[in-house]
């Protein structure tokens, strides 16, 4: 079966990529950190990208969003690519920041939304790395920024390349943080998503009893060439579609769209032109305009 995934407009999806050879070049020092926020903040109101979720680890990062305009890859492929030019640049380096296996996105119910934004906030307390997400000196979104102005996201004055503020990019923009579409009781929603981070926070800290967080200040300090012991190890070896928690409707759904879109590739290789590929068909449209059935 086809590996193809489905972009329709108005899902919510949990994203992940992992740095190349899971190297620690996302190292939260202020220059990356300010770069982080700002491409985000730009690129996701370039694409229309609802934002309500994101953790910048030093060698991967986590988001959480709704495809409002079914446009995610190419969200991602101008945040990535951006990222990647300007901290090369600042390296000193020019292969591949970002896995060559790429991002991964799965399709988030909505009781698939509290349990996976808590993961997303207690990752760093998950990776090792501090005793409390409010210590993390990356960027991280927590329960209380729902509601709260957007945080001011400013073009470095160093500019992107050394060279000084780039005229492509505005002066400045804002990172906004919204809740996930269908949310009928925003107060119920940030009291079960606070109650479960702290769950996560808890069982994450009592899976390492007597470990020794650094400082923030020594985890902006690590080498951003180190990577941790097996990191040249396959970074994804499962490639979800769908949240561990999706009902079995939605898997039944999914699973038909892939066998629709094997057989729509199957008559495309065959030299069938006219053939119809079903809703959310994303490269087959955008690389070869083969024909795609309009959602309902």
């Amino acid at each position: 079966m086809s590996h193809a995934r489905r972009r329709i407009p108005g899902v919510t999806y949990g994203v992940a990529i992992r740095c190349a050879g899971r190297h620690n070049f996302l190292v939260p020092t202020s220059f990356t950190n300010l770069i982080l926020r700002f491409l985000l903040a730009f690129y996701a109101l370039k694409h229309g990208i609802q934002l309500h979720g994101y953790a910048f680890l030093s060698n991967h990062y986590h988001l959480v969003l709704t495809d409002v305009g079914g446009v995610l890859g190419e969200f991602m492929r101008d945040f990535n690519s951006q990222v990647a030019r300007i901290l090369n640049a600042r390296l000193g380096r020019g292969e591949n920041l970002f896995s060559r296996d790429g991002y991964e996105a799965w399709e988030l119910g909505s009781e698939d939304l509290v349990p996976h934004l808590a993961y997303v906030a207690a990752n760093p307390v998950a990776a090792g790395l501090v005793s409390d997400p409010a210590r993390w000196p990356g960027l991280l979104s927590l329960p209380e920024d729902f509601g709260a102005p957007g945080r001011r996201a400013v073009q470095p004055e160093a500019g992107f390349y050394g060279r000084g503020p780039s005229k492509r990019y505005p002066q400045q923009v804002r990172l906004e943080l919204t809740l996930p579409p269908g949310i009928e009781s925003p107060e119920a929603f940030l009291r079960d998503l606070r109650r479960e981070v702290a769950v996560q926070v808890e069982a994450a800290r009592s899976e390492r009893p007597g470990q020794v967080y650094l400082p923030p200040s020594a985890l902006a300090r690590v080498d951003p060439q180190s990577a941790p012991p097996g990191g040249t190890r396959p970074d994804f070896q499962v490639r979800p579609h769908l949240a561990r928690g999706a009902s079995r409707e939605w898997k039944a759904e999914l699973k038909a769209w892939h066998e629709a879109y094997s057989h729509a590739l199957y008559a495309w290789k065959a030299g069938v032109r006219t053939v119809t590929f079903p809703p959310g068909t994303y490269l087959m449209r955008r690389l070869h305009r083969a024909k795609v059935a309009p959602l309902h």
